[in-house]
C-alpha cells in the first residue's frame, strides 16, 4: 500500500481571513499540492501586521482556520521592527516553534517545506534539524536579490546550503543561489504555473473590444505588484508596426 506523503508547510506569503488575496500563487500551489500530499499549513503573520488590520477592521486575524479545505495556522511572529533585522530568523523560529512542534509530533510529517528563503526558511532548517526532518525551500525573488545586511546573507546561505532541496522560480535566481555557495545538483528551477482554464489565448480583437481598447494601439501588458522592485519604472519595449 502506497505511504500518503505529509508535508509541513511553513510560509508567511499565505492568506488569511482579512486579507484573503495575499500571495494568490502560493495558495493556489498549496491547493494543487494538497490533492496529492497531507499538508497541514503554519502561515505567521507579523505582530505589526496584526495590529495594523485590527486597527483598521477592528476584526482579528484568527489563530486556526481551514483556507481550501487545509488547516491553516496564524502563529505571532515577534521581532523588533527596524533593530537587529539580521537576526530575524531566530525570531522566526521562536516565534513558531510550539504550533511547529505540535504538528511535527501529531502530523508526522515526511518533510518541511519553506518558502521565503529568510526568516522563514532558516527557522524551518533549525526545526528539521531539531526534529530530524527534511527540509525543501522555495526562493521567491527578493529573499535573494535584496539582502542588505552581510550577516543576514551568511545566515541565508547557511540555511540554503543545509536544505535537502531549493525550489527557485527562475534561472537566475538559480544562479544567485549557486554563487551562494549552494551545490547545484540540489537546486531545481521550477517556473510559477498557471491555470489554463483561466488563462488561455482568445481573439485580440474581441479582447480589445471588451475592454475599450483602441484597436491601432500598441499594448504593454505588466503582470505584478505595482511597487519599484518590480521595476514597473524601466519597462519599455519596442514599438511594432
Amino acid at each position: 500500500m502506497k505511504q500518503e506523503i505529509k508535508i509541513l508547510i511553513i510560509t508567511n506569503l499565505y492568506p488569511n481571513r482579512l486579507l484573503k488575496n495575499r500571495a494568490t500563487f502560493n495558495r493556489r500551489q498549496f491547493l494543487e499540492l494538497s490533492r496529492r500530499c497531507s499538508i497541514k499549513i503554519i502561515a505567521q503573520v507579523a505582530w505589526t501586521d496584526k495590529v495594523s488590520l485590527k486597527w483598521s477592521t477592528g476584526q482579528t486575524v484568527p489563530y486556526k482556520e481551514t483556507i481550501d479545505g487545509i488547516e491553516t495556522y496564524h502563529p505571532t511572529y515577534f521581532f523588533t521592527p527596524k533593530i537587529l533585522e539580521p537576526l530575524y530568523g531566530f525570531f522566526c523560529f521562536l516565534s513558531i516553534y510550539a504550533i511547529a512542534s505540535r504538528q511535527i509530533r501529531s502530523m508526522r510529517p515526511g518533510c518541511i517545506l519553506a518558502t521565503w528563503a529568510y526568516p522563514d526558511g532558516f527557522a524551518a532548517v533549525l526545526l528539521g534539524r531539531l526534529y530530524g526532518i527534511p527540509v525543501f525551500i522555495k526562493t521567491h525573488g527578493s529573499d535573494i536579490h535584496d539582502i542588505q545586511s552581510r550577516l543576514r546573507k551568511i545566515l541565508t546561505a547557511w540555511g540554503l546550503r543545509k536544505a535537502r532541496k531549493v525550489f527557485c522560480v527562475s534561472r537566475d535566481l538559480n544562479s544567485r543561489v549557486v554563487n551562494m555557495g549552494v551545490n547545484k545538483d540540489r537546486i531545481i528551477t521550477v517556473y510559477n504555473g498557471i491555470d489554463h482554464t483561466v488563462f488561455y489565448p482568445r481573439d485580440k480583437t474581441e479582447a480589445r473590444k471588451k475592454f475599450n481598447i483602441p484597436l491601432d494601439t500598441t499594448v504593454m501588458l505588466f503582470v505584478g505588484n505595482l511597487e519599484m522592485v518590480k521595476g514597473p519604472d524601466v519597462l519599455s519595449v519596442p514599438l511594432i508596426k
